[in-house]
């Protein structure tokens, strides 16, 4: 008699029949009843006619797919789509079958026929008919927008979160609902309307918090601790994500903005968001304070957290004191990853292209990083507003354009040769 197994299903139970086979064959006495339970979740869910695995000296089991199964199992829902806009806006790790789920995503992405990610994509990267119809049809459009990695990262998701950052989440959700393409239109348009607000507000307390950090003494603060009572508490992470990678330490922002004039001063809870860097685990850190704090939360890398104003002071000194005992000099250095040096006539579209091909890029896959020696600088021009740089470097007779993003004048170190 064959066994029923429930497994749950976002907020619905389905049930699913094991094969008999698992029970029978002795190929299959090795696995546990948690893996027949998987084993027989997706030969149901993705219909494959069978599922091959291997199992490593740990006990661990891997399931493995074939490229051609993988997409014709995709190319029948959206659901690569939710997950290429997941694994890309939280960072998560781009390899094996994720890598594969992202790229069809991606593909899927840039044909979709969803009226309200069309209309994102087309306001987004400026592609808008001067006068486009109510009735969205994907077949009539100019040429499509190549949609990478990147794109999502820089360009879509920061747009779909600034709703939830600085208005109201139900905008994004109003998107993707829209049936009508010029109603569809007018949201995008107001998401990217609330992402140049968060870009403000963004700017804003990033060069508050600069000159903060002016009047530390960085290498008595491994931890840069800032605080302040009007920041944006849906921007703050962003910021500490930025001086985390520019200071190359953890940093911890936290706002008073919010609370009650009525409440004693010193009682007022104040909310912090923090990012850290190998070497220091930010939970375990913040459970070495947890008596200042009222309450915390996250993962090695990144928290957030509630402190009352009176305890600030007290959570600076130490969560510092925990990171000295913890860290060593090396970890506080800023260091770039290289890949390769190349010379100035490697930096070709050829290379630009085979480099493309290995998209999507993200965590365990990044963009590559390419070292050029002893160039010289010719030209700094502005651009976005102060926010990028394009630069015109110079070697061995050959001048080549460069754009640093994120890279203002004011942060930029070198000069003119």
């Amino acid at each position: 008699m064959m066994e029923l197994y429930k497994i749950n299903e976002t907020m619905q139970h389905t049930y699913y029949q094991m094969p008999q086979e698992l029970f029978d064959n002795e190929k299959y006495k090795y696995l546990s009843i948690e893996a027949k339970v998987i084993y027989s979740f997706l030969l149901n869910r993705m219909n494959l006619s069978r599922i091959n695995y291997w199992i490593n000296n740990c006990g661990e089991i891997y399931l493995i797919y074939t490229r051609k199964e993988i997409q014709c199992k995709l190319n029948l829902s959206d659901k690569p789509v939710t997950r290429a806009f997941k694994e890309l806006r939280d960072a998560e790790l781009i390899k094996e079958e994720n890598r594969i789920i992202v790229k069809y995503g991606l593909d899927m992405i840039e044909n979709t026929n969803r009226v309200g990610l069309a209309a994102l994509i087309d306001v987004s990267s400026n592609k808008l008919d001067a006068k486009h119809n109510d009735r969205f049809d994907r077949s009539r459009r100019r040429k499509k927008t190549k949609i990478t990695s990147s794109f999502i990262g820089f360009t879509l998701a920061p747009r779909i979160n600034a709703a939830g950052r600085v208005r109201s989440a139900t905008i994004a959700v109003e998107l993707f609902l829209s049936n009508n393409y010029s109603d569809a239109v007018k949201i995008a348009e107001q998401l990217c309307s609330a992402n140049k607000e968060r870009q403000a507000e963004e700017n804003k307390i990033m060069q508050e918090a600069y000159e903060k950090i002016e009047a530390l003494d960085i290498k008595k603060n491994p931890v840069i601790v800032l605080d302040a009572d009007d920041w944006h508490h849906g921007v703050i992470g962003i910021v500490s994500s930025r001086i985390t990678e520019k200071y190359s330490r953890p940093s911890i922002l936290v706002s008073f903005e919010g609370n009650d004039e009525d409440i004693d001063h010193l009682e007022n809870v104040g909310k912090g968001s923090g990012r850290s860097i190998k070497g220091v685990n930010l939970v375990e850190a913040l459970m070495h304070c947890e008596e200042l704090l009222v309450r915390f939360g996250g993962h090695e890398l990144a928290a957030g957290l509630s402190v009352r104003r009176c305890n600030i002071e007290a959570f600076r000194r130490k969560i510092n004191t925990y990171a000295a005992e913890h860290l060593d000099e090396e970890a506080l250095c800023v260091s770039v990853d290289a890949d390769c040096e190349v010379g100035v006539r490697d930096l070709t579209m050829t290379l630009a292209q085979e480099i493309a091909s290995m998209e999507p890029f993200g965590i365990s896959n990044p963009v590559p990083n390419l070292v050029l020696r002893n160039v010289r600088i010719m030209r700094i021009v502005p651009m976005g507003g102060g926010k990028h740089l394009r630069l015109v470097l110079e070697k061995d007779g050959i001048e080549l354009s460069f754009v640093s993003f994120g890279t203002g004048p004011a942060q930029f170190d070198f000069e003119l040769w």
